[in-house]
């Protein structure tokens, strides 16, 4: 009987322990009285109950504490081909980074384990494990190769420099999400066979200006700025003839244009269907009835230099945002804790949103996708 107690209080520290964890296991009624069994059978049948119960719980704790902290701690972390090969919990894994350097502080990299060449190193098949849903080369030479198809977000750190992009590679098709910082100017022609045919999202940070770029039709968020080291040290602005690649993507509707970018849009550039255009603080230009895409539903501009005609309040745009202290007459004072503005169109009198929180409902009113990468959690 006395192991019979010493399990209820077992299981009495079990259930403790569950909710400082905030989790919800199943009540279980603990009896002040010590239980009293007619049969031997009776009570070796309770002690083995309670034991793989008791079992069951401990499992499960630590099967959910492990996972929550392999996934923090791997986001931070860089694994090179060897460590991750020899890495106890790599079935588990969720975010993986991949890279060369042995000069991570905390990381996984073993020390004397790490190539001192330029050689391309080739992922082997399996290496990478099914349970990995977004995967980064950072500080890279390995080639984009035997990718699981769990792999839905890739992407590539500024120091993955090698040429990827305009050779002869490719990114598997079950990718949606892809973001790279590319800082050589050697990559002035990506080879499009790089993206993956179906790219639902693109993040492009760019350090040199570039005029064309074949993207995959099925894009729908594009993301294109300069890289913030370029844009603090050099003063680069990003040059992109838009109208060379945006109106020849069917199924864009958000386009962000980031930091760095100052290009003249042209007429039409922008093509039709965008339904969200964004413009950085960085874009300094008359904003004319003529590069407003026809489907148009949401404009921000970040800048206070940018100034717009009035008639894009007559336009089929349903929301205009622009910052405070902005040059154009029609921003009336407001506040000088108020950020920015935002107009819902049509109303009855042009008034100012200020509230962020009523900036996205009325935004989520004519955007159906979210305006940060990725599209879609992993």
């Amino acid at each position: 009987m006395e192991k019979v107690q010493l399990l209820y209080d077992q299981l009495a520290e079990v259930q403790v322990l569950f909710r400082s964890l905030n989790f919800n296991p199943i009540e279980t009624k603990i009896p002040t009285k010590k239980a009293v069994y007619e049969t031997k059978e009776e009570a070796l049948f309770f002690k083995i109950f309670k034991n793989h119960y008791l079992m069951s719980i401990i499992y499960e704790i630590n099967r959910k504490e492990n996972q929550r902290d392999l996934n923090e701690y791997t986001k931070s972390h860089t694994f090179n081909i060897l460590s991750l090969t020899d890495f106890k919990y790599r079935e588990n894994l969720k975010y993986l980074v991949l890279g060369d350097t042995s000069d991570i502080q905390g990381s996984l990299l073993k020390y004397g384990r790490v190539s001192e060449t330029d050689d391309i190193k080739i992922i082997q098949p399996d290496l990478i494990p099914s349970s990995v849903t977004q995967l980064k080369f950072d500080r890279s030479n390995t080639s984009p190769t035997n990718i699981p198809p769990s792999v839905k977000t890739f992407l590539c750190g500024p120091h993955f420099t090698k040429s990827y992009l305009n050779v002869d590679a490719s990114l598997p098709n079950t990718i949606k999400n892809v973001k790279a910082s590319i800082y050589n100017p050697k990559f002035l022609n990506i080879n499009p066979k790089f993206f993956p045919e179906f790219l639902v999202t693109l993040d492009l940070e760019l350090s040199f200006k570039f005029n064309s770029i074949t993207l995959p039709k099925t894009l729908k968020f594009l993301k294109l700025s300069v890289i913030g080291v370029y844009r603090n040290h050099n003063n680069t602005n990003l040059g992109l003839e838009t109208e060379k690649f945006i109106p020849d993507l069917p199924q864009l509707e958000v386009l962000i244009l980031g930091k760095g970018f100052d290009s003249i849009i042209k007429p039409l550039g922008l093509g039709s269907r965008i339904k969200y255009l964004s413009l950085s603080s960085s874009f300094k230009h008359h904003i004319s009835l003529n590069i407003i895409p026809e489907n148009l539903k949401v404009l921000q501009v970040r800048g206070n230099n940018t100034t717009f005609e009035n008639d894009l309040f007559y336009t089929n745009i349903q929301c205009i945002s622009f910052p405070n202290g902005t040059k154009n007459q029609i921003a009336p004072a407001v506040s000088p804790s108020t950020d920015s503005f935002i107009y819902e169109i049509p109303t009855d009198s042009i008034t100012p949103i200020d509230s962020k929180n009523k900036r996205k409902e009325i935004i989520k009113k004519y955007i159906n996708l979210p305006l940060k990468f990725p599209l879609n959690k992993d």
